[in-house]
């Protein structure tokens, strides 16, 4: 019977790297992460604010061409325009609070690079990052519930 032979642990040559290569490889990666998240969460928001205010379009176009009185269950109907819109508002609020967490991150890094403070973990975007967060969930869900309430009231509606 053969024995394994036990494998060296030491990295090849060609997986040496330096400590500043290593850095630099991070930091870029950080950098482009930092873009992609920033266009990820343009892009998330403008899909929602299209959503929704496209789904009230649809919802008043059938009502016109499409259901008939008397309307079955006309409560879904109201539900989901109220979740529809309170989505579209949870949006709007969350680009205002974005830009108060990207103001408090800004005065926070001024801070640590003029020494007022001792600590990197300083910089943060406090409660208007958890809101801004919460606001976008907010308005995912609403825009959920919106469209799922609409498609009950449809399908309960169909000629």
């Amino acid at each position: 019977m053969k024995q394994a032979q036990p494998q060296s642990r030491e990295p090849k040559a060609s997986q040496v790297h330096s400590g500043e290569e290593r850095r630099e490889r991070l930091l870029k990666s950080r950098e482009w992460t930092l873009k992609t998240k920033h266009q990820a969460s343009l892009d998330f928001d403008k899909a929602v604010m299209t959503l929704a205010g496209g789904s009230i379009g649809v919802t008043l176009a059938f009502l016109d061409k499409v259901a008939k009185p008397p309307m079955n269950w006309p409560g879904l109907l109201w539900f989901s325009w109220i979740a529809l819109t309170v989505s579209l508002l949870a949006i709007l609020a969350s680009h205002l609070t974005s830009i108060k967490a990207h103001e408090r991150v800004i005065d926070t890094t001024d801070a640590v690079l003029r020494g007022d403070s001792e600590s990197e973990n300083t910089i943060k975007s406090g409660c208007w990052g958890t809101a801004t967060m919460s606001l976008n969930w907010a308005s995912a869900i609403l825009l959920t519930v919106g469209l799922v309430m609409f498609i009950i009231f449809a399908m309960m509606n169909q000629p």
